[in-house]
């Protein structure tokens, strides 16, 4: 029907102007853009369509009226065929409404299968939750058996915090055996397990930053060390052991990509590890965004995780150790270890929790990566936001990410501040498209 009335409308502005003798000017052709978006999005190289898809799905879904079951059935098939599982869920987040039972079930079987997943998509479980954040605002529905079976994966693909918000949300779905599993979970699935004081995001209320005039946001701390590094096979890694990894470096500056990377990473380690040693004892509400905690189990060649959940759990003991108890720290997880990207529960959170007028430091790594992702998504909220440049991880084992690169040729303060300034006027230009203005501190 929608198709139809568009092509009325074409039809009939193209005979208007041709009877009145001028030249023939159509009016937006939102099928035949959208489509050609599309496309084009899809034939990106792997790492970029995801989000040059999310961008097409995001421009046109205020428009999704003028865009037609058919265009949309093909869009599916056309998401189905080339793309992976972030694609299926940005289609069903920004077309859910608009989209037939059938293609929206077809979108739900993909995400719930593994082989779906490519090393750029996020966990089943981060866009399973995000899913049923969707449905819960009425904006993608779900039939009782999709909703259960969406309840059952979140489950099975997720950790503890998942598993709590299976039993608290959507208990009476679960079947015993499902019930029996997410117990389990909630205890032994995840970081919870090994922290003491440090908390989940979840268990936080208005209170705890009711006097905050200032919230420290950590992003994939120690990155770097624990996933990247050749050298971080130490199960019991204590701040001691990174400090005589770092005075070990100068032995290892040839595995690096130039003199410059090897020099950033050694003065990003240092910082990296002054800041969370100094959270021992820092009396302010301060939240650290980490890579995902899975349940994996050995011989699962599920996306190399058995090695990334090695370094979860390294990292995990190590923020324990240096950390310690002090419950004003909190903690969520990303999408996955290679994004910083945030549920819409979490954003959701940080809005109840934290005052408008809360300043927001934001710290971590990789800069022009992970970090970058989580500030944008930050910018959403109404705080004021900063970025740390001294505090985050610039380079990794490769040497610099994406376009930043700027030499460091010896550790002296002013090669620092030249880089530095250098630095920050390269990245600046990647947060022009921030929904609201970013900070630069270095």
């Amino acid at each position: 029907m929608r198709f139809m009335q568009t092509l009325r409308t074409l039809v009939l502005s193209a005979s208007l102007a041709a009877s009145a003798g001028a030249r023939t000017v159509l009016p937006y052709q939102p099928v035949e853009i959208f489509r050609s978006e599309l496309t084009a999005a899809l034939e990106k190289y792997p790492e970029a369509f995801p989000y040059a898809v999310d961008n097409v799905f995001a421009a046109h879904r205020s428009r999704a009226d003028q865009i037609d079951a058919m265009t949309l059935r093909w869009a599916t098939q056309s998401t189905i065929t080339q793309g992976t599982a972030h694609t299926h869920y940005s289609l069903l987040e920004n077309f859910g409404k608009d989209l037939e039972p059938k293609d929206r079930q077809t979108l739900l079987d993909k995400l719930t299968t593994k082989e779906n997943y490519l090393f750029f998509d996020a966990e089943p479980s981060f866009y399973l939750r995000n899913v049923l954040t969707h449905f819960q605002n009425g904006e993608i529905p779900l039939e009782a058996e999709q909703l259960r079976t969406v309840v059952h994966y979140l489950v099975e693909f997720g950790n503890d915090t998942q598993a709590q918000f299976a039993l608290n949300t959507y208990g009476t779905l679960l079947s015993k055996e499902d019930k029996a599993l997410a117990e389990r979970r909630s205890k032994t699935g995840g970081y919870q397990s090994v922290f003491s004081g440090i908390r989940p995001i979840a268990q936080s209320t208005s209170a705890d930053f009711a006097d905050a005039k200032m919230v420290r946001i950590f992003v994939h701390p120690m990155f770097f060390y624990f996933f990247d590094s050749w050298d971080s096979t130490d199960e019991e890694v204590t701040s001691a052991s990174i400090r005589a990894w770092i005075a070990g470096a100068k032995e290892r500056e040839g595995r690096y990509n130039s003199p410059s990377s090897h020099n950033a990473l050694i003065v990003q380690t240092q910082s990296e590890l002054h800041s969370l040693e100094a959270l021992r004892n820092y009396a302010a509400p301060t939240i650290l965004i980490l890579p995902p905690a899975l349940i994996t189990q050995e011989g699962d060649p599920w996306r190399g995780d058995i090695s990334d959940q090695s370094s979860v759990q390294n990292l995990g003991r190590f923020l324990e150790r240096t950390i310690g108890n002090n419950r004003q720290v909190y903690y969520l997880e990303s999408g996955s270890v290679g994004t910083g990207e945030l549920s819409l529960d979490d954003i959701a959170k940080l809005r109840t929790v934290i005052p408008p007028d809360t300043a927001l430091r934001v710290e971590g790594g990789y800069l022009s990566q992970c970090l970058e992702k989580a500030a944008k998504q930050l910018t959403s909220l109404p705080n004021p936001l900063a970025i740390n440049l001294r505090r985050s991880a610039i380079v990794g084992v490769m040497g610099f990410p994406t376009d930043l690169s700027c030499p460091l040729p010896d550790l002296s303060a002013d090669a620092q501040t030249k880089f530095y300034d250098c630095i920050a006027e390269q990245f600046a230009e990647q947060l022009k498209d921030a929904e609201s203005p970013i900070k630069l501190l270095h």
